[in-house]
């Protein structure tokens, strides 16, 4: 209020306070906090320095060895204050399509041959995901499979692909990008085991 008086009303502080009866100590003191992050913040950096490679979770870890109970989103605070964050590098995993197992290299011959299969993403009314598995024919470009849930992995991607063996018989060929879904050992062995091609290509579209 005293502040409001001085900036609002144009008044002196020594009015302001007399009109409000505060003491005018007690509107100048300002309270000094000890830094009781200090030798923790300290920690840190020495551990740092010794662990360049470590993130905040290991160094807490230490510290936690070291007996400081101190909560995880604290040492993650101080982290970033100390300007510890890293950003972290995308590593990127070896292509393991070829451009010579693309549609128009190595086009479909009939129905039945060659079925091609992606994921697709939307979202609900609320900002949720979908997944949504679309499985094709490419020579008939019938739509085998759309398959939606909030997640699909590898395993439902098997489960999916041996209904529609049930309902349209097994292609000769499955056509796919390098996702991981489909490049799961799981999956591989699953071709191997019915005699299936599987043709990576770096990028597939089921959008035509």
């Amino acid at each position: 209020m005293v502040t409001y008086l001085t900036e609002e009303h144009k008044v002196s502080e020594r009015r302001a306070c007399r009109v409000l009866d505060q003491n005018r100590h007690t509107q100048r003191y300002e309270p000094k906090q000890p830094d009781l992050d200090r030798p923790i913040v300290d920690r840190i950096n020495a551990l740092s320095e010794q662990h360049p490679r470590y993130g905040y979770r290991r160094i807490a870890a230490l510290l936690r060895r070291e007996g400081y109970q101190i909560n995880i989103k604290r040492i993650h605070r101080l982290w970033k204050n100390e300007g510890l964050q890293k950003s972290t590098s995308k590593s990127w995993r070896k292509s393991t399509g070829s451009s010579e197992n693309a549609c128009n290299l190595n086009p479909t011959q009939h129905p039945n041959d060659v079925w091609s299969y992606d994921f697709l993403f939307d979202q609900t009314s609320n900002g949720s995901t979908l997944k949504i598995l679309v499985v094709i024919d490419e020579f008939t470009r019938r739509c085998l499979s759309l398959k939606v849930e909030r997640k699909l992995n590898h395993q439902d991607v098997i489960t999916e692909l041996e209904r529609l063996f049930r309902v349209f018989g097994n292609p000769k060929r499955i056509r796919s990008d390098n996702g991981s879904e489909f490049t799961a050992q799981n999956v591989q062995s699953y071709f191997e085991t019915h005699k299936l091609e599987s043709l990576h290509c770096s990028r597939i579209s089921l959008a035509k």
